[in-house]
């Protein structure tokens, strides 16, 4: 719900304001406009009591505008600079400016700006003292009410010694952040997201890839192994060739390995007879193998060389 304001104008000169009170500005008619009050004051000591006289005699949520006589004000025209500017460029090119125009830092003055109808790229500058401006927003702060104005007329518009421009590009600039940071996370969400999926099809092609190289490892140890339409003889080769090197000693090494079908010569070495005995016995004990003697041993240096024979079962 909308609240009906009320509305005080003051305008101030040095030793004298006037003051009007518009109680409804929504139902404000040129039948029923409020009369103007003087009040005569000397310091800002004066103006506090006339502000708690007033406001026992007024809404709450009152707004206040102040309307300053010239003499509080210093105008000059400032030329603009053929490039176009936006607005927070023109408030900065107007700060720059205040002290070639009024010998005064810009840190003791208010300043608000109009365009120049009659030059377009020409605005009129006008400063009032910072102290003053403040000492009224000390008093609207103490009551806690709000002032909507405090300036003046300048040629074809009105300037605002409250820090709307300041506020205005403030927001400018934060809506710009809010655009750019928003900008920034949508892309980094979009980067995310495709690394993601760049991610998940990595993965996956190098879970396909670890597949087909384990994949190809079976085959090549399969393939080493694997005899097209072996013939007995290959059998039996394999067969015997794997099973004496598991039954092997280590004290026994083989110098000779002889196949004929279904026979097979085994010459070496070893440094002991027992070995020799054990190893032909494990043998002889193997279902493939119908029979295994030790045909020979000799004596070289101090090693033994035997010579065995091995009659394999016929399959």
């Amino acid at each position: 719900m909308l609240m009906n304001k009320s509305l005080v104008i003051i305008y101030i000169a040095p030793t004298i304001l006037r003051y009007k009170v518009i109680k409804s500005v929504r139902h404000l008619s040129n039948t029923n406009q409020p009369v103007w009050n003087e009040y005569s004051y000397q310091n800002m000591t004066d103006i506090d009591l006339l502000m708690s006289d007033l406001l026992q005699n007024i809404p709450r949520y009152t707004q206040f505008e102040l309307h300053l006589d010239s003499s509080y004000l210093q105008i000059k025209s400032l030329d603009l600079p053929d490039e176009k500017l936006k607005l927070h460029e023109v408030i900065l090119y107007v700060e720059a400016s205040i002290y070639k125009l009024f010998q005064l830092s810009v840190k003791n003055v208010c300043f608000d700006y109009v365009d120049c109808l009659e030059k377009p790229k020409q605005i009129m500058v006008a400063i009032c003292d910072h102290q003053y401006v403040n000492d009224w927003l000390d008093i609207f702060a103490k009551y806690n009410v709000a002032v909507t104005f405090i300036g003046s007329d300048v040629g074809s518009g009105k300037v605002n010694f409250l820090p709307w421009r300041v506020q205005q590009q403030k927001k400018q600039r934060l809506q710009l952040t809010i655009i750019v940071v928003s900008f920034i996370g949508i892309f980094c969400c979009l980067f995310c997201y495709w690394w993601i999926q760049a991610q998940n099809k990595l993965d996956y092609y190098s879970s396909q890839v670890s597949q087909q190289q384990n994949l190809q490892q079976k085959l090549i140890q399969k393939l080493s192994n694997y005899l097209p339409n072996p013939s007995l003889s290959q059998v039996q080769i394999q067969q015997s060739l794997e099973l004496i090197s598991d039954q092997l000693p280590d004290a026994i090494w083989l110098q000779s390995f002889t196949y004929a079908l279904h026979t097979i010569t085994l010459t070496g070495h070893s440094f002991s007879y027992v070995e020799i005995t054990n190893f032909n016995e494990q043998l002889s004990q193997h279902i493939s193998i119908n029979r295994s003697q030790v045909n020979s041993v000799a004596t070289n240096a101090n090693q033994l060389l035997f010579e065995m024979d091995i009659k394999l079962n016929e399959q």
